[in-house]
């Protein structure tokens, strides 16, 4: 699932994911970064990749942002 459907899926914005992932992990991800990751310009680094990864119950995975298919 892309991300910009979780967002979709859940009914949450971007700065309601951005205040998950701060409560969560404790890390501010700024709203540009978030913005490219949902759009597709900017890959998430690893570590905030297995985040994203956890913080969606596994929905949002590496290959969703390579545009592999399961």
């Amino acid at each position: 699932m892309l991300l910009k459907d979780y967002l979709k899926y859940k009914k949450i914005n971007q700065a309601e994911l951005l205040k998950i992932i701060y409560i969560e992990s404790g890390k501010r991800v700024p709203q540009s970064t978030m913005s490219k990751w949902i759009l597709g310009i900017r890959i998430p680094r690893y570590e905030d990749m297995q985040l994203i990864y956890r913080i969606t119950d596994k929905k949002v995975d590496a290959n969703s942002f390579y545009n592999i298919e399961k």
